[in-house]
């Protein structure tokens, strides 16, 4: 016996000693992302949100072996180099863009972002539409309240509000202003969550989740059963407190944003945009009883529904061409939408705002 166990313990240290020489030599030699950060410098202070896009900005966004793509904002801050005067010719369709990085099109071309391809497709119909991208990286539901409240002085006839199922529920206070909240952090700061944030800053981990992480669905399984991938707060079939909160906070200022809209004669329509989880890992995470993959569109659902609120949800769709098709639609360590995933949306939402007469005098 105690030969049996003198052997088990000097496996694992063998193992644990390789596994720390292939970590350094991967730190050392080939270094992996750990985290998805890139340069801040398209980023200027602003008196009210916690940044906003610098003004005429041109210069790259790169993230090694996932993107090195050009950025270009407008005089006005808005992705893209096209400027739009605040008072429009009146036989114009003018369509607003507001939300987070995937609508902003972070990873992606300028013009391969969907906001553009979309304005660009509904061009063929009609040639007098356009389409402005306000969308911020980074942003939440409390800086999507303030940036709506900015482009209404650019007179739109549809805004578009693309909602991310995942860091806009997190409710972060404005700088300034009697609307400013407490902040919100839905995602909970357990033990277990710091335990799993060291365990995703080692690069070998990084190796085997971001370069197998689709391609091998046996490891993906692996990894997420042993807690390795987050599945989220989102995901719960019961919500903690801190996410309630954050949805009644979500669903006052949504219906705050239909009522101006209402009184303007603005369609207000929210895109609800999925995960790359929900995309790619959905029977894995689905097979943990306390979770639900689909939560997060059904409690949005029910709160657009309530409120009366105009929505396109995305999932459907993208599940779909998740299946059909082997082009990646997310990006494999980054989480946003590769050009491939910011072209079909774009082909998705066409349809739709065609169907819905998006296009029509006579909303």
């Amino acid at each position: 016996m105690r030969k049996i166990i003198g052997n088990i313990l000097s496996l694992m240290i063998s193992l644990t000693i390789c596994f720390f020489v292939i970590e350094i030599a991967l730190r050392i030699f080939a270094p992996q992302i750990t985290v998805c950060k890139i340069n801040y410098d398209w980023r200027k202070d602003d008196d009210v949100l916690p940044y906003v896009p610098k003004l005429e900005y041109k210069g790259r966004m790169v993230l090694k072996d996932q993107f090195d793509v050009v950025l270009t904002t407008n005089s006005d801050g808005f992705r893209g180099n096209k400027d739009f005067a605040k008072e429009k010719i009146q036989e114009t369709k003018r369509i607003a863009f507001i939300g987070d990085s995937f609508t902003f099109g972070w990873g992606v071309e300028d013009e391969e972002a969907f906001a553009a391809i979309l304005g660009n497709k509904l061009k063929t119909k009609s040639k007098d539409v356009e389409a402005l991208n306000a969308a911020v990286y980074g942003y939440d539901i409390v800086q999507y309240s303030e940036m709506f409240n900015r482009v209404l002085e650019y007179n739109p006839d549809i805004i578009f509000l693309g909602f991310c199922l995942e860091n806009d529920f997190n409710i972060t206070p404005l700088k300034s202003g009697v609307d400013s909240k407490e902040s919100i952090r839905v995602e909970r700061t357990k033990i277990s969550s710091r335990i799993r944030s060291f365990i995703n800053n080692l690069h070998i981990v990084a190796m085997v989740r971001d370069r197998l992480y689709i391609t091998f669905p046996k490891i993906r399984n692996l990894m997420l059963s042993l807690g390795i991938n987050n599945k989220r707060d989102i995901f719960l079939k019961k919500y903690p407190g801190m996410l309630t909160l954050s949805l009644k906070e979500t669903e006052r200022r949504l219906d705050e944003m239909k009522r101006i809209c209402q009184l303007r004669g603005i369609r207000f329509v929210v895109i609800l945009i999925p995960l790359k989880e929900q995309i790619y890992c959905r029977d894995e995470i689905n097979k943990f009883l306390e979770y639900d993959i689909d939560k997060p569109n059904r409690v949005m659902e029910n709160i657009l529904e309530r409120r009366g609120i105009e929505y396109i949800d995305l999932l459907p769709y993208l599940v779909e061409e998740g299946k059909r098709s082997d082009n990646r639609l997310y990006f494999d360590t980054d989480p946003h939408w590769t050009a491939y995933g910011h072209d079909k949306v774009a082909k998705i939402l066409y349809d739709i705002a065609i169907k819905r007469g998006y296009l029509s005098t006579n909303e």
